[in-house]
């Protein structure tokens, strides 16, 4: 509504209708008292209406304006597969704004790679973060943080962040910045004393090499699902190695300790709008895509336990018990291990670009970052 010099004096400065038009670069803007008036004008004579679900008070204001009890009932469409669409393909301007998102998600990675000491909590870590979020530019998180050390790292989305960080553990750091509402997803995997055990870098290794593979491969041209199609083979073929897996041809072996995709779209959300097949099929990756990339290994100590109660027709009972007996020693061994490593990459003319290279993956950079004091 128009701004009262009550509005201001509680509320502080409020900018005129000017200064938001050339903020947001809109071509008309109104107070949202002239909402009835306005839609019934852009909607004379018209027969349909496109417009994004989302909002109940606008949807509500919208469905009875457009059938009203006297005249022409008009079609409303959800526009919102329309919109998603677009936001597919990112424009320069955007693909600068998500960079810059990026950047301060890395720096504040390498500052938390200096801070993180045994004997912390895990929110201690999740301040240092947000501290540098903020002093880099970024006004908010673009989403919660996870630093999930130890038994907790093995978790996917672990969102407490109030235990505390124990000696010879993993810590993983999946964070965001927000930058002019666009967003940032990085995640990366650090020792907790500043030094990775071999039991850790076998691990680690295994997970660096599948995300190494599958950024390699990003072209325009290939499908998305190949990205972690790649993943998956490199994961599948390193844990049979090591005694996790014992039949490539039952996936469930794999997916126990590697258990979901390893992209999304990034843009406007963390996890953004756009289909991922088209026409029935994986879709084709084209320049100024931006999407994850984030393969994952996770021992979790209750993951065998867990498995029981998942239905025969994912994986038998008989097959796990036989299963879980066979790999129980190599189980105890890597126990309460968990590894993500996540990056931004967008599809360029002739490949990728890794926006997120700015924040170490190699195992000797961290240590190097870590023991520097």
């Amino acid at each position: 509504n128009n701004v009262s010099p009550f509005s201001e004096f509680f509320d502080g400065f409020v900018p005129t209708l000017e200064e938001l038009q050339q903020q947001y670069g809109a071509d008309e803007i109104y107070y949202i008292n002239k909402f009835e008036e306005v839609l019934n004008q852009n909607i004379a004579g018209k027969n349909k209406i496109y417009y994004n679900f989302g909002d109940p008070e606008i949807d509500r204001q919208i469905i009875n304006l457009a059938s009203p009890q006297f005249g022409p009932t008009r079609q409303i469409i959800n526009s919102y597969d329309i919109v998603e669409e677009l936001r597919l393909i990112k424009s320069p301007e955007e693909i600068e704004l998500i960079q810059k998102a990026v950047d301060i998600t890395c720096d504040a990675l390498i500052e938390t790679y200096k801070s993180a000491k045994t004997g912390m909590n895990e929110r201690d870590l999740q301040a240092v973060v947000e501290y540098n979020f903020r002093t880099h530019g970024s006004n908010k998180n673009a989403f919660q943080c996870i630093v999930a050390s130890g038994r907790n790292s093995c978790t996917l989305h672990y969102h407490h962040n109030n235990s505390v960080i124990e000696n010879n553990v993993t810590i993983v750091l999946d964070v965001g910045a927000d930058y002019e509402e666009f967003a940032a997803d990085v995640t990366r995997t650090i020792p907790s004393n500043g030094k990775f055990t071999d039991k850790q870098k076998e691990i680690y290794n295994i997970v660096y090499e599948a995300q190494k593979q599958a950024i390699e491969i990003i072209k325009p041209g290939i499908k998305f699902n190949e990205v972690h199609n790649k993943t998956f083979e490199v994961i599948e073929n390193a844990l049979y190695e090591i005694g996790l897996v014992k039949d490539k041809s039952k996936n469930w072996q794999t997916q126990l300790w590697y258990p979901h995709t390893s992209s999304h779209w990034v843009g406007l959300d963390t996890h953004d709008a756009g289909s991922y097949t088209e026409n029935g099929t994986s879709r084709i990756l084209k320049p100024g895509m931006i999407f994850s990339v984030e393969p994952g290994i996770y021992i979790g100590e209750k993951t065998l336990e867990l498995a029981k109660k998942l239905p025969d027709s994912f994986i038998p009972k008989d097959e796990l018990k036989k299963y879980a007996e066979e790999i129980k020693h190599v189980f105890e061994k890597y126990k309460n291990i968990g590894v993500r490593l996540e990056d931004d990459l967008l599809v360029t003319e002739s490949g990728y670009r890794n926006l997120s290279e700015k924040a170490p993956r190699d195992i000797k950079e961290i240590e190097k970052i870590m023991n520097a004091n």
